[in-house]
């Protein structure tokens, strides 16, 4: 590029001022630093000085300076081809860097696109191992089981990275990344690496890197970092999905045993109630049975009427549980109410010692004196 732009300029230079000259050789330098970067953009800044002096400064064809604003001509195209390169190369890192982050960002937000999709804990580690791939590294999914022991979570088709029990551990109980500075068995190094999410640690992602040099592809700390915390999130959101779907299914169950039993318990009432009418008219029909007749009946009578009441019961706390019935609360004495239940188990209750035992001072309780 030196050369070139003075090959050029030197059978112009009864046409060409010298300043317009140094400009050439700065636009030299520009493009030098653009295109290969600091280092040769230096050296292409004293080369132009040099050309410049040699073919165009009085005296021409040596490197002597016959005028001192000459020496200060050159002094001042050297400042500013350096400055110039420098420049150059700061925007070229810059635009390079601003480049990768958009890159970066990309991946990111086509990683959290599909962890958004994911259904199963089986496809999230997919997308982790995916991702991990095209970064230059393997990733391997750790889910804690019902005892919090660490399991591999795989889809089958991945390749699960070699780990120690005990230092992913580690990691998930303390919430801090644990890196191998041994190679595994594969020769790669190893981190361990938790999933914060924002109620609990739901897991340990290891990652294995390339062996070699770090490269601008090799996953870094700050990757591991981005890519544990959207993990963690598609773990928890999986797991919080997981429990509304069990706590629907619970409802739907309830609902439907609560159905079941106020059918059931609707339709035992009827022969219930048949079976005490007929029992109660055996023991007062004329003329009267047997003794032993009568007791049996009696016993038939009373038996079905505890039945009955359970039953009743049952349909109430049935529609209780449905909302259908409202407790009707009132201030209550314990002592009246707890009379009057023992009363009703009169016959039931005739040959056991009974006692109630409360203190004087119980205030009064709002409740409903006839469920309770």
């Amino acid at each position: 590029m030196c050369i070139g732009t003075a090959a050029l300029t030197s059978p112009l230079q009864d046409y060409l001022d010298l300043a317009n000259t140094v400009m050439l050789f700065l636009l030299a330098v520009l493009l030098v630093a653009l295109r290969a970067g600091r280092g040769p953009a230096v050296f292409a800044a004293i080369v132009s000085v040099l050309l410049f002096d040699f073919f165009f400064v009085p005296p021409r064809f040596s490197l002597a300076v016959g005028d001192v604003q000459y020496a200060i001509t050159l002094g001042v195209m050297l400042a500013v081809a350096l400055i110039t390169a420098q420049l150059a190369t700061g925007m070229g890192r810059q635009a390079e860097v601003a480049a990768r982050r958009e890159r970066e960002t990309r991946s990111f937000y086509e990683l959290a696109r599909d962890l958004a999709g994911a259904a199963s804990t089986e496809q999230v580690a997919a997308i982790a191992e995916r991702f991990m791939q095209a970064a230059g590294g393997h990733a391997t999914l750790l889910l804690p089981d019902d005892e919090e022991a660490l399991i591999v979570t795989s889809d089958g088709a991945g390749t699960v990275a070699h780990f120690e029990q005990r230092l992913a551990l580690v990691a998930y109980r303390k919430g801090e990344v644990v890196a191998v500075n041994a190679l595994d068995d594969a020769g790669h190094p190893v981190s361990y690496v938790p999933l914060k999410a924002p109620m609990r640690t739901r897991g340990v992602l290891v990652v294995t890197a390339a062996r070699g040099s770090r490269s601008s592809r090799e996953p870094t700390e700050a990757m591991l970092s981005t890519v544990a915390s959207l993990v963690a999130i598609a773990v928890e959101r999986l797991h919080y999905v997981d429990v509304a779907n069990k706590v629907q299914m619970e409802m739907a169950s309830e609902r439907l045993r609560t159905s079941i039993l106020s059918a059931l318990s609707h339709d035992l009432r009827t022969p219930l109630t048949a079976i005490v009418g007929l029992a109660d008219s055996l023991t007062v029909q004329k003329p009267p049975l047997p003794e032993a007749a009568h007791e049996t009946a009696a016993a038939i009578r009373d038996q079905a009427a505890r039945l009955s009441t359970m039953v009743t019961n049952l349909l109430d706390m049935a529609r209780l549980a449905a909302g259908k019935v409202k407790p009707r609360k009132e201030w209550q004495v314990l002592e009246e109410v707890a009379g009057a239940a023992a009363q009703l188990l009169g016959r039931s209750l005739a040959k056991h010692h009974v006692a109630i035992d409360l203190p004087p001072s119980m205030p009064l309780i709002e409740f409903d004196a006839v469920l309770i």
